[in-house]
């Protein structure tokens, strides 16, 4: 729960008042000025949900909300991917610095998280306000020396990434059409020695989210490369709600494919 020190209506106004509690929102309040959404100040779907609907295209919407800059904030303060978070800190393990790419990198808080950790980080997402906002932040905290790669909405070209020892890709795949996500995963699976990508199965915000063919997408990825699944975040019923998917020149361990 973030405790507020301002409300909305004098935020609207333009009031000088104390920062809020969390140093990620705070940026966000710097970035946005009488934009800022207090409400939208949490890890909730449903705020992009109601955005969504403000939108004419799925595309629109990712390229103009400000909602995933405020979800992924949410998301790293309340520790929702810590379970992702912790396999890659067991892979690289007496490796020294790691080079680590962030796909979908939205506001930089995966990237800023890992850069304090001591690996060598790069950005990478549409060109949307969010990444404007992650451009704006590094330059404000002195590091702007991260490079940030702008990738095309629909896969159809790619930017001249340099290999990395690390590629993550959380929350990502389900906002793309299923061609669009393979086209994401095989990229990313050239320049990447291992890649962790989490599939989500079971989607409580269809409306906001495309399907993803989980058996479909193992077996693509499977033609080339060894692949681990995982089951995370079980549901009421005890079934996984998220698989983790890692794969790429890096894994070592035998292929596992979906379970029933």
């Amino acid at each position: 729960m973030i405790v507020f020190a301002r409300n909305p209506k004098a935020l609207a106004e333009g009031k000088p008042v104390p920062h809020i509690l969390n140093s990620a929102y705070n940026d966000l309040l710097d970035f946005l000025g009488p934009e800022f959404q207090p409400l939208w100040c949490s890890s909730d779907d449903t705020k992009g949900e109601e955005d969504r609907k403000s939108y004419f295209s799925n595309e629109a919407f990712i390229n103009n909300t400000m909602v995933f800059s405020y979800q992924s904030i949410g998301l790293m303060q309340q520790g929702i991917h810590r379970p992702y978070f912790a396999r890659i800190l067991q892979q690289c393990a007496d490796r020294g610095a790691v080079t680590l790419l962030d796909v979908g990198s939205g506001a930089g808080q995966l990237g800023l998280a890992f850069h304090a950790l001591g690996f060598h980080v790069s950005l990478a997402d549409v060109l949307s306000r969010s990444m404007l906002f992650a451009e704006w932040r590094l330059r404000k905290h002195g590091l702007d020396t991260i490079p940030i790669f702008e990738l095309d909405q629909n896969a159809n070209w790619f930017p001249p990434v340099p290999p990395h020892q690390i590629v993550t890709c959380f929350d990502v795949l389900e906002h793309l059409e299923p061609a669009v996500q393979k086209r994401l995963l095989a990229w990313m699976g050239e320049i990447g020695e291992l890649v962790f990508a989490n599939l989500i199965i079971d989607d409580s915000h269809p409306g906001m989210h495309l399907p993803i063919d989980v058996d479909d997408l193992v077996a693509y990825v499977q033609k080339k490369w060894q692949a681990e699944l995982s089951d995370y975040y079980p549901g009421k019923d005890n079934k996984p709600r998220q698989h983790l998917l890692i794969y790429g020149s890096g894994v070592s361990y035998p292929d596992v494919t979906p379970t029933e």
